[in-house]
């Protein structure tokens, strides 16, 4: 059976939320919510804050100790944060909730590698390219490192951050951009320190929401790299462009190019959103392309590995 599309879903979920029909939207979720696995979490955390809108500290307690008994947390940065629920704020019922997640979100994070390399072969002394890759949105390193496998294979080192800005149990973000431009500055430079770095073959590349963050990198210039690699980004930063104009107006002193994979599953809005940021970029003088691969979507497939060195080649020529 064809459910309605989570993108559909969530508009329907902000429409109620505009119309303060706060009921509503827990009654939706617990109909359809079961539809997106994926977004198990997500919906939780929308019926939380709901029911924070409704000073209903009773289905509040309920959610979280439901989430507590699989081992499952949302993160205290949102259950302190969000306006929704500063209502419960220094409830002892609550705070005792807080603790139990802040409990299972360290132990959590104490067992994830800050940092994940890919290096195939023992290093000969000639200097090294360097691809850091930036993992999805909502999600770990290990999610997306099978798109930076075939660079690997062809000699590269490959480096991965995770990210540390949590949101719930297994998804991390890269929402605060100067955050995650620091630790990943900190990794660059833990790895020049052990090996030897070609700074004319360094690249960064990422993957959903990471893409979007190697694209401001790279034009920003808050990296120093030849260009950026983009697969299946998510579309949105790229729809403002006039936010853009600033950073491309500094970026014509430094040469870099980018290349935009895109599987052609993902819906048309994106790839147009993308063609116009193309045109862009290439207007200010970065040098880029968008591919659209046929038979795919926005995760994984080896379909992607051919593409993924043909677009390495085109950002360093």
């Amino acid at each position: 059976m064809n459910f309605q599309p989570f993108a559909e879903f969530e508009d329907q979920l902000r429409g109620l939320l505009a119309a303060g029909r706060f009921n509503e939207i827990v009654e939706q979720i617990e109909a359809q919510g079961d539809r997106y696995p994926e977004q198990r979490l997500y919906l939780y955390y929308w019926q939380l804050t709901m029911a924070g809108r409704s000073e209903d500290l009773v289905a509040a307690l309920s959610l979280l100790d439901g989430l507590v008994e699989e081992g499952l947390w949302i993160s205290n940065h949102l259950l302190t944060g969000s306006p929704s629920l500063v209502g419960f704020q220094g409830d002892l019922h609550y705070e005792a909730r807080l603790a139990r997640m802040k409990f299972l979100e360290d132990q959590e994070r104490s067992q994830l590698l800050p940092l994940l390399t890919l290096r195939q072969g023992k290093t000969d002394g000639t200097n090294l390219p360097l691809l850091i890759g930036l993992h999805k949105d909502r999600g770990l390193a290990l999610s997306s490192i099978k798109f930076w496998q075939s660079m690997a294979r062809q000699g590269w080192l490959v480096a991965v951050p995770q990210s540390t800005q949590a949101m719930w149990s297994g998804e991390y973000v890269w929402e605060d951009r100067s955050q995650a431009f620091r630790e990943i500055q900190t990794h660059v430079q833990g790895l020049a320190g052990k090996y030897p770095l070609d700074p004319a073959r360094t690249l960064i590349a990422g993957h959903c929401g990471g893409a979007d963050l190697a694209a401001w990198l790279a034009v920003s210039g808050g990296l120093s790299s030849r260009g950026f690699l983009a697969i299946s980004p998510s579309g949105l930063p790229f729809e403002d462009l006039e936010a853009w104009f600033p950073l491309l107006e500094t970026v014509k002193a430094r040469a870099i190019r980018g290349a935009f994979l895109v599987g052609q599953q993902e819906d048309a809005p994106i790839h147009e959103s993308l063609e116009r940021f193309v045109e862009l970029l290439n207007g200010f003088g970065v040098v880029c392309r968008l591919q659209i691969i046929p038979g795919v979507g926005r995760e994984y497939d080896p379909i992607y590995d051919r593409p993924i060195l043909d677009a390495l080649d085109y950002i360093l020529s």
